[in-house]
């Protein structure tokens, strides 16, 4: 529904009840068009670390629900809008102005390019500070980015590393280490072999993990080369994020809150491990907190074999 009040146009959306899973996303995007465009933010800014996991978390549902309503023809009037209005906000600045930047989150991520950061997370342009390596693999320039972002942004709330199934850079890292470190790493140039390295302690971490919960191990079998590749994706993501929150916390910002995930690419979720190890657990839709020791990640390691075992990510 479009209605315009003085000089104001505001989009408002009524949810239908059959979508009250997504209520709170869809209902919550009233633009007040003019002030979006002079100060080039696409919707009120989240006032704190909560809020901002939330807009993260509920904007991902969004963007599941409207994929899946959309392969099979069943979309509403709402999630049209909604898809429409966020594709035109993408390019919608101002004709000649440059609006600060004021995202309220950071997410450091893989580069593969079926892993559309913004979209998925259901934001849009100025929303979110992009770093992005294959795998994300952490070196240098990463963390400078992100300290960058965290030093002169004030709006940003949150830091998101951000894993996804099926990655390449994880797949090669545990085929270098099920080959004991020969073909890839032997014909690998000096850039590959440092992200297959940066990688392998997540990869055998994940291997001693698996090993260690289940009996008779081969990681020739596909399915157990699945597990191990699904487990130090995980890890390599949460190890990243304690990295982070160590780096948040040597520039004061303790505003901020460090997470983070998985992307299932086959179904478009962002999935953490189960906050606790019980058999049958699956993976869990949302964003983890990131690990505040390092001997934590043993026992997240035993967590996600046990969601691995239950659900492969896709």
């Amino acid at each position: 529904m479009h209605r315009r009040a003085g000089s104001f146009l505001r989009v408002e959306i009524d949810f239908a009840t059959t979508h009250k899973d997504c209520a709170a996303v869809f209902s919550s995007f009233a633009y007040n068009l003019n002030s979006q465009y002079s100060l080039g933010t696409t919707m009120q800014r989240p006032s704190d670390a909560v809020a901002a996991q939330q807009a993260l978390e509920q904007g991902n549902l969004a963007f599941r629900h409207w994929i899946a309503n959309a392969y099979t023809g069943n979309e509403s009037t709402d999630e049209v809008d909604f898809a429409q209005r966020r594709a035109a906000l993408e390019t919608l600045f101002p004709p000649g102005k440059v609006p600060k930047q004021t995202p309220f989150a950071a997410v450091f991520g893989c580069s593969d390019a079926r892993v559309p950061v913004r979209q998925l997370f259901g934001q849009s342009a100025n929303d979110i500070f992009e770093v992005r390596t294959a795998g994300q693999t952490m070196g240098d320039e990463c963390l400078g980015s992100v300290e960058y972002a965290l030093s002169h942004m004030p709006t940003i709330k949150t830091v998101v590393v951000l894993g996804h199934g099926s990655c390449g850079a994880v797949t090669a890292s545990v085929d270098s280490y099920l080959s004991n470190w020969g073909l890839n790493l032997g014909l690998a140039s000096v850039g590959l072999r440092s992200i297959l390295q940066r990688i392998n302690p997540a990869v055998v971490l994940a291997a001693h993990s698996i090993q260690a919960s289940t009996i008779g191990v081969d990681f020739r079998r596909e399915t157990d080369r699945k597990r191990l590749i699904d487990v130090a994706t995980t890890l390599n993501a949460a190890a990243s994020a304690h990295q982070l929150k160590l780096l948040a916390d040597s520039v004061d910002r303790t505003d901020v809150s460090v997470l983070y995930g998985v992307y299932d690419i086959a179904t478009h979720a962002v999935v953490r491990p189960p906050l606790r190890a019980v058999d049958g657990d699956a993976w869990e839709d949302g964003l983890a907190q990131a690990p505040e020791e390092d001997d934590l990640l043993e026992s997240l390691a035993a967590i996600s074999v046990t969601a691995a075992d239950r659900q492969p990510l896709g």
